[in-house]
């Protein structure tokens, strides 16, 4: 079994909360039959951003976007408990 860096289980984390990410909009892009110029005009995010994000790209988003994005998604997000 090999071992796994902190930098393996943080890229995978990544691409994990990606694909979430990309899946809830591809879910609610279907159920309102929406378009990515759709999607981007009510969350003030470019149409072509949008379509990386659904591709698990890396883009570079404000908070504030993020925070949209997360919500169109249906993703809420709570803080980890210590």
């Amino acid at each position: 079994m090999a071992y796994m860096t902190q930098e393996d289980r943080e890229s995978i984390a990544i691409v994990r909360m990606r694909t979430l990410l990309a899946d809830g909009i591809a879910e609610r892009k279907a159920i309102h039959h929406l378009n990515n110029e759709q999607i981007g005009r009510g969350l003030e995010i470019g149409e072509r951003t949008i379509g990386r994000v659904l591709e698990g790209a890396d883009v570079k988003l404000t908070i504030s976007q993020i925070m949209r994005l997360l919500r169109f998604a249906g993703i809420e997000l709570r803080r980890k408990e210590s």
